[in-house]
């Protein structure tokens, strides 16, 4: 779980939100439910809250499905592919500035500065 929190980190933080950052953490949380005992019970929960999400989260789903797909026998190994993924464009993410119109975020705040900024 803490690989799976942290993996954004790559990505930079304008990426957290809907981006490469938010697809990796995708990725690998669908990784993990295929190294479950019951990989299909773990991807329903996975997506759970994706599918009561009103908003629409097909990209998520997307992302926790192509995730448990991925053939790896360890988080290195699976780390390799989720970066071939998201810089294939197979995994679904937005830019940061679609990221930021989506979102309509007020001002202020970390994230909200970083997004800003690239944005503009």
């Amino acid at each position: 779980i803490k690989w799976i929190k942290s993996i954004d980190k790559n990505y930079g933080e304008e990426e957290k939100y809907d981006g490469k950052g938010d697809a990796a953490r995708h990725l690998a949380l669908g990784w993990a439910t295929a190294q479950s005992g019951t990989p299909d019970l773990a991807l329903l929960a996975a997506n759970a809250r994706e599918i009561i999400d009103t908003g629409g989260r097909t990209m998520d789903v997307h992302n926790n499905k192509l995730g448990s797909n991925i053939q790896a026998s360890n988080i290195q190994e699976a780390e390799k592919e989720i970066q071939r993924l998201i810089q294939s464009k197979e995994a679904m993410f937005m830019s940061p500035e679609e990221s930021y119109n989506r979102r309509g975020y007020n001002t202020g705040g970390k994230v909200y500065n970083s997004l800003k900024r690239n944005c503009s």
